[in-house]
């Protein structure tokens, strides 16, 4: 069994999330500091996207101590529920190696023109949605978008309040992202990433504001 969350406290879990949380932004802060140094040989470049190595890193430093796979796409089923209702039946998992590499291609092509809530909010979805690994995909799915919007901007976005915490913990955008990625499902082929892209906007003037509440 590769699932650890099975064999321990959920207390204990909490706790070691909020640990490797930490760990998660350490590498996210890293990952903007190289990528924004490798900008072309004049330096007028653009900073590339994340890219598969860089998912996997946060993925593994998210579930570290939790799974026994960190870092690993997962190899067999999982099922998203919410309670004991089942809410969403991801890809088979023979399917996620091609899947991901779509993505990371996808991704690729869409950052030259996309703004930072575009890219974050189209790679918010679709990890969620191809759902890689046993476990901590949405935890890995938001930093990875997390590092987008940072990234975009060319430096890593500052306040209390991170985008990263609020969706997570406050039960009222926790609703409005799950019914962002709901109405993305829709359509895989064409998603309304609207409700996520405003989503995001609204949670990064929120962290903009703690910013400036911080030097008060």
């Amino acid at each position: 069994m590769y699932d650890i969350y099975e064999h321990i406290d959920p207390k204990v879990a909490e706790r070691i999330e909020l640990l490797n949380l930490q760990n998660q932004l350490n590498v996210i802060e890293a990952l903007v500091e190289i990528l924004l140094t490798h900008t072309g040989p004049d330096g007028h470049g653009k900073a590339p996207p994340p890219d598969e190595l860089a998912l996997l890193a946060l993925h593994r430093e998210a579930t570290q101590f939790l799974l026994s796979d960190s870092g690993q796409y997962r190899t067999s089923g999982v099922e998203v529920k919410t309670g004991k209702r089942r809410t969403f039946d991801p890809p088979d998992a023979s399917e996620v190696p091609t899947l991901m590499r779509n993505f990371f291609r996808e991704l690729q092509a869409f950052w030259p023109r996309a703004d930072g809530i575009s890219a974050a909010a189209f790679s918010l979805w679709r990890i969620n949605w191809i759902h890689p690994f046993a476990n901590g995909n949405g935890r890995t799915a938001r930093a990875f978008a997390y590092a987008c919007l940072c990234i975009k901007a060319e430096h890593l976005l500052a306040g209390r309040k991170l985008i990263i915490d609020v969706m997570r913990n406050n039960a009222v955008f926790y609703k409005k992202y799950l019914l962002a990625l709901k109405k993305a499902d829709k359509n895989t082929e064409r998603p309304n990433l609207i409700p996520m892209s405003q989503l995001l906007q609204d949670l990064a003037d929120i962290q903009l504001k703690s910013r400036y509440k911080a030097h008060k």
